[in-house]
């Protein structure tokens, strides 16, 4: 299937499975919410036999437009290319917001731009006329990779300068329906734009739908029974605890303190038998009466 046969059959839902199926991301909510896509059908000529698309939905409807391109670089550029390391191819991918309405070239006409996020490319440097892929060239960065127009009078058929890596529409014409659309779709979704590139077999061929992952059965191990537990006695019931009532004691009253005052009220009248039979033995002096006396 060439680029002709596959712009024919080329729908927005075949190209919203074809994105999904990558794991990309498609936007089908709102109006002018563009799917700008390239898909890379021929390699090794200098021919614009690749193809452009943009899938959208404007009042409800979905709608398709597909442009003939290059996804490419012409021979002029595969025999001098402009980086020391080889000439950009671009590697295929989804590239999200890395597109702004933006100044291309000398020129400096309005175009689809790369300058708000980096892409990947193949480096092809050994200037023959075939177009070289190899990952191991594989660089990730700004390199320009713009998508613009060729001829600005007329329909283009031969890439030759229009191209070192860039995507280019063939016809100027269809190249400013892009931008029509772009400007509407800047005005309600903002001004980056995503643009995912595929192969061509990326469509003609079915696509793989993932295996359904079966589980391991699981295999239980035997549980073993675990011992049964002897039963504890029983314990008999508790007696009840009676309690005892429980008995004042008589405070006994202080027998010190009066004690004393007993033995000095004892003490007291000793004194006194004492001091009477002491009196009573001790005989009376006579005093000598002043009456009686004589000279």
């Amino acid at each position: 299937m060439n680029a002709e046969e596959l712009a024919k059959g080329l729908s927005y839902d075949r190209i919203k499975e074809v994105v999904e199926s990558k794991g990309y991301e498609f936007f089908d909510d709102g109006e002018f919410n563009l799917n700008l896509g390239g898909i890379r059908c021929t390699v090794d000529t200098n021919l614009f036999d690749d193809l452009l698309y943009c899938a959208y939905k404007e009042n409800g409807q979905k709608i398709v437009k597909v442009w003939p391109a290059t996804t490419d670089p012409g021979a002029h550029w595969l025999k001098n290319p402009l980086n020391k390391k080889g000439t950009a191819i671009l590697v295929p991918g989804q590239y999200r917001g890395v597109y702004k309405i933006d100044n291309h070239g000398k020129s400096g006409y309005k175009a689809l731009c790369q300058r708000a996020g980096k892409v990947k490319v193949y480096r092809d440097g050994d200037k023959d006329l075939n177009h070289d892929m190899d990952p191991a060239t594989e660089e990730n960065g700004y390199f320009g990779i713009n998508i613009h127009r060729s001829n600005p009078f007329k329909k283009s058929y031969q890439i030759d300068k229009w191209s070192a890596g860039c995507q280019v529409h063939s016809d100027v014409d269809n190249f400013f329906e892009m931008m029509r659309l772009a400007q509407i779709s800047e005005d309600i979704h903002g001004d980056t734009f995503t643009y995912t590139l595929f192969e061509i077999k990326d469509f003609t061929e079915p696509i793989a739908k993932p295996e359904p992952v079966v589980a391991a059965p699981v295999i239980e191990a035997p549980v073993k029974e675990a011992p049964k537990a002897t039963p504890a006695p029983k314990k008999a019931p508790a007696t009840p605890t009676v309690k005892k009532p429980v008995v004042k004691k008589p405070v006994a009253k202080k027998a010190a303190a009066p004690a004393k005052k007993a033995a000095a009220k004892k003490a007291t009248p000793k004194k006194k038998v004492v001091a009477k039979k002491a009196a009573k033995k001790a005989p009376a002096k006579k005093t000598p009466s002043k009456k009686g006396s004589k000279k």
